[in-house]
């Protein structure tokens, strides 16, 4: 949550110790207009209910081919609801486009980088990549 109010975060929610959805509602004076569902094995309840109606909601989270998920039908359809999937990184067209955005200065891509390992601390990374401890990491090569 920290690294989320240094990169410019105007808001920041611990659902450990806050009520989501009762906060989300509140700092945005009713519904959001697009909410991102980037866990594995969403179930787009929380999504649902703090999504506007005519809203979108943007699902990133991949849970396999096996998953299903329970979607209220006409709640979607009478709130006109959009849900997209989207696997949100084009390559071709992305990775250019940071590049330059990078190299000019318009974002500052350094902020991301939660760690620096060395290829002899390769499992080290890859440990803590399983646990969910980067945010971005990075291999330098000497």
């Amino acid at each position: 949550l920290e690294k989320a109010k240094e990169l410019g975060a105007t808001y920041v929610i611990n659902p450990l110790n806050e009520d989501t959805r009762s906060k989300i509602i509140e700092v945005l004076g009713g519904g959001a207009d697009i909410v991102y569902e980037t866990k594995p094995n969403p179930d787009l309840r929380l999504s649902l209910e703090v999504v506007k109606a005519g809203g979108s909601i943007v699902v990133t989270g991949l849970g396999g081919f096996t998953h299903l998920a329970q979607i209220p039908i006409t709640y979607v359809v009478s709130n006109g609801i959009n849900i997209i999937g989207s696997l949100g990184y084009r390559p071709r067209i992305d990775l250019p486009e940071i590049v330059s955005l990078a190299s000019s200065g318009k974002i500052d891509i350094r902020k991301l980088i939660s760690h620096v390992y060395y290829p002899e601390h390769i499992n080290e990374a890859y440990e803590n990549l399983r646990k969910g401890l980067h945010i971005r990491a990075v291999v330098k090569w000497n």
